[in-house]
């Protein structure tokens, strides 16, 4: 069997924990690349400015509620004016973020289920590419959160890659 490039095992580890709700594995991946993170975070910043993004950090950015009107507390918020706030540094939640402004760029989600899903999706592959294949329990269950079924997911999941492939072109190109 052939070596799989880790953006393909992290898309294949997605997609099964989506359409089936079985998450593979719980944490890093054995061999997984741990970069100085903030140095990562930087970089990921550059990026997104090179998107024409402006960053802001805010101590609060209140609740929210799902799709099931249960409420939770927001860690990052892309706006439409291309600010991105973030509660706290963290290369995860920025590249959630940096993947709501590309598929804004792009223009290719409808609802809000389709938003946070191609978010959660491409955030999730950046995240795998650059630190190494992690479990994508967190990812999956807030996209369902937000309403994202598996139909959304086998209309979405090319577009989904198309916007990590965006996002990794500063990083080094795609494929």
């Amino acid at each position: 069997m052939a070596k799989m490039l880790r953006r393909d095992r992290a898309r294949q580890y997605f997609a099964d924990a989506f359409l089936t709700n079985k998450i593979h594995h719980s944490g890093w991946s054995h061999k997984a690349k741990r970069p100085d993170h903030l140095n990562a975070y930087w970089k990921l910043i550059r990026t997104a400015t090179d998107f024409g993004m402006r960053i802001f950090l805010a101590p609060n950015l209140g609740e929210t509620t799902d799709a099931f009107d249960r409420p939770f507390t927001i860690g990052g918020q892309f706006c439409r004016d291309n600010k991105i706030k973030l509660v706290s540094r963290s290369f995860s939640t920025l590249a959630h973020e940096l993947a709501h402004a590309v598929d804004h760029i792009l223009g290719g989600t409808k609802t809000r289920a389709e938003c946070e899903l191609v978010a959660a999706a491409a955030g999730y592959f950046l995240t795998c590419e650059v630190f190494g294949v992690i479990s994508p329990s967190f990812d999956v269950r807030y996209a369902k959160r937000q309403g994202a079924t598996p139909q959304d997911w086998q209309r979405m999941e090319e577009y989904a890659w198309y916007v990590f492939e965006e996002m990794l072109i500063p990083f080094g190109g795609s494929k």
